[in-house]
């Protein structure tokens, strides 16, 4: 995708809405909170914070995420919340001993 294309995560849900991708309450407080999250990381002078979601499977979390990270012009890693954490578990186990990691 072009950097020109790009859209917001919320703008990215408003128009999935529009082509029949069926509404969901759930799913659209989830893109207002990536949407806050987006326009933190945007502001340079704004403090973003995180967002954390859960649900059932095929609940859109997934796509939900992908049109985040799609949306994003900082440097940015997609990873998933199980391979992070299997990466810091690992992290911690090389580390172990260490002073001051």
């Amino acid at each position: 995708m072009c950097l020109m294309d790009a859209v917001s995560p919320l703008q990215a849900y408003e128009r999935a809405v529009q082509r029949g991708f069926q509404p969901d309450q759930a799913q659209l407080q989830a893109a207002r909170q990536l949407q806050a999250c987006y326009e933190a990381l945007a502001d340079a002078r704004g403090r973003a914070q995180g967002v954390y979601l859960w649900g059932p499977v095929g609940r859109g979390k997934t796509w939900l995420m992908d049109r985040f990270f799609e949306s994003l012009s900082v440097p940015a890693r997609r990873q998933h919340f199980h391979h992070f954490m299997r990466w810091v578990h690992k992290r911690m186990f090389e580390l172990m001993g260490t002073p001051q990691p």
